[in-house]
């Protein structure tokens, strides 16, 4: 048991503190601790799995580019999953539930993930890319239930104005989150998720675990954690950005789930959907 948990630590210090060896390679777009799969099934067997865009022949990448079957002692696994992109219950509903479709002017649509607050005022949880733009010219932005996407308009449809966001660092190597605070008030947002109710509090993600969410477009589906401790490149407003510590699980989210909160079947809040391929979330 011990040695199983070393490797863990090991592999999530390599995807945390060395993944630039992998994502300076053309083709790599992240590194995950996840399982290895051997013909098409996985197996126990403990890994660094390296995200490709797309799998390529040995004697079509240049040496340098090539990924070896060890690093640092530890067995590698390159799973081809594209470029991750960022990610309907599209009716007006109010109060507003968790999983709707929510929006601002000139931005993509996405999703409310739920209901926060602090000792004064309530929040919607959601994406910094869904509501603000990532600038601070979208501080104080009116937020509109549904999206403008889907007819949502100033004054009628308003359910609150962006408060504050998590900033991404275009250039930097250490984004962990895209999140943005929306205030609100109980009328407008309620503490529900769509088809599931209340939130039953947090908790951590663990590899193979049945996961939940609900989202605007694709409403309610599941998945399984495949990767957790992924570093990761991702399609962030037009730009590739690094974010650390991400999970991965199988395809469950599409175009305007973004901001969905990721459920244990516990019902207990594990993350936000942010981006998505062909074949991961």
């Amino acid at each position: 048991m011990n040695s199983c948990f070393a490797m863990e630590k090991k592999i999530a210090h390599i995807c945390y503190c060395e993944y630039k060896y992998f994502l300076d390679k053309t083709n790599v777009v992240g590194v995950a601790f996840g399982n290895k799969i051997k013909g098409g099934f996985y197996t126990c067997q403990k890994c660094i799995t390296v995200f490709v865009n797309k799998k390529l022949s040995k004697n079509s990448i240049c040496q340098k580019d090539i990924i070896p079957q060890t690093y640092n002692g530890i067995i590698t696994d390159v799973v081809q999953i594209g470029m991750p992109e960022l990610c309907s219950l599209t009716k007006k509903i109010r109060p507003v539930k968790g999983g709707y479709s929510i929006g601002v002017d000139n931005l993509e649509a996405g999703t409310m993930g739920c209901l926060v607050a602090d000792s004064k005022k309530d929040y919607i949880l959601t994406y910094n890319h869904v509501v603000a733009g990532n600038s601070h010219s979208g501080l104080r932005k009116v937020v509109v239930q549904p999206a403008p996407k889907y007819g949502g308009k100033v004054p009628k449809d308003v359910v609150g104005m962006v408060s504050e966001f998590i900033p991404v660092d275009i250039e930097g190597e250490e984004n962990l989150e895209d999140a943005a605070l929306v205030e609100t008030d109980r009328s407008k947002a309620s503490i529900d998720i769509a088809f599931k109710g209340a939130i039953n509090g947090v908790d951590f993600v663990h590899l193979g675990q049945i996961v939940e969410k609900v989202g605007a477009t694709t409403e309610l589906t599941n998945g399984v954690v495949e990767n957790i401790n992924a570093t990761l490149k991702i399609n962030f407003l037009g730009k590739e950005v690094i974010f650390k510590n991400q999970i991965i699980t199988t395809k469950m989210s599409n175009k305007g789930d973004s901001g969905s909160i990721l459920l244990s079947t516990s019902k207990k809040a594990l993350g936000l959907l942010m981006a998505d391929t062909n074949n991961i979330s």
